[in-house]
């Protein structure tokens, strides 16, 4: 019981910050946030589901409609930070029943991922043709996250062990560019001594260390949609040539 209300704060604070840093990122017009809130949304619906879910982004930029979608091709995902949800869905459900291309034509409800939402009464049921909406059952926010991880131990224990990890690579990503920044500036120290004559740095010795660092930040299993600025993070580190 202490280990699963441990597990559950620990969820609950990561999930806290995380939407925090969204809402500031969407006050502040950075639109990566977007796509990173996307890449959350995949690893907890597939969690959700119990299978596998597709970034269509990733296939076509700025897919039409919708964002996700399951490996059975049955479930459809939108995933939004807007605040404006309700317009956000109306719009989304009438684009979609009057897109009359063959991929949209079998859809016949969407979900949609989105942020904390104080109440979901304040959302009516809606209908389009083939398509409705059901606002109990078609909205996934981080506050259902939290309450379906309260009493599903299954799902809580996934969705430590995602958050854990993710906190994990981070944190061995930032050790990785701080070495290298250290690295750097020792280099940059050291120039000075060398010119006026032939100009040579020798760095095998900090390259190898370096490089057994990257060997055992790899055991940690970089996932193929891994967030964006664990990324970035990573990008620097190798620009810097470390």
């Amino acid at each position: 019981m202490k280990r699963s209300k441990e597990k559950i704060n620990y969820v609950k604070r990561y999930l806290t910050s995380y939407e925090a840093m969204i809402k500031a990122s969407n006050s502040q017009g950075l639109f990566d946030e977007a796509k990173l809130f996307e890449l959350f949304a995949q690893q907890i619906c597939s969690l959700w589901f119990g299978q596998p879910f597709t970034n269509l982004n990733s296939i076509r930029k700025n897919y039409p409609h919708v964002d996700l979608l399951s490996a059975d091709k049955k479930v459809y995902v939108q995933v939004s930070t807007t605040i404006a949800l309700g317009e956000k869905i109306k719009s989304t459900i009438d684009d979609t029943a009057n897109d009359k291309t063959k991929a949209f034509e079998d859809i016949d409800k969407i979900i949609f991922f989105t942020l904390s939402l104080p109440n979901k009464s304040a959302f009516s049921s809606y209908k389009n043709g083939r398509i409705s909406f059901d606002p109990k059952a078609d909205i996934i926010s981080i506050n259902d996250i939290l309450s379906k991880a309260l009493g599903d131990s299954d799902f809580l224990d996934k969705v430590y062990s995602l958050v854990k990890q993710d906190d994990e690579l981070v944190g061995a990503l930032e050790s990785s560019l701080e070495n290298c920044l250290s690295l750097s500036e020792s280099v940059l120290d050291s120039i000075g001594l060398f010119i006026g004559g032939d100009y040579s740095i020798d760095r095998t010795k900090e390259v190898d260390e370096i490089d057994r660092e990257n060997s055992k930040d790899a055991d940690l299993g970089v996932h193929e949609d891994e967030r964006w600025y664990v990324k970035e993070l990573s990008g620097l580190i190798e620009f810097m040539g470390c």
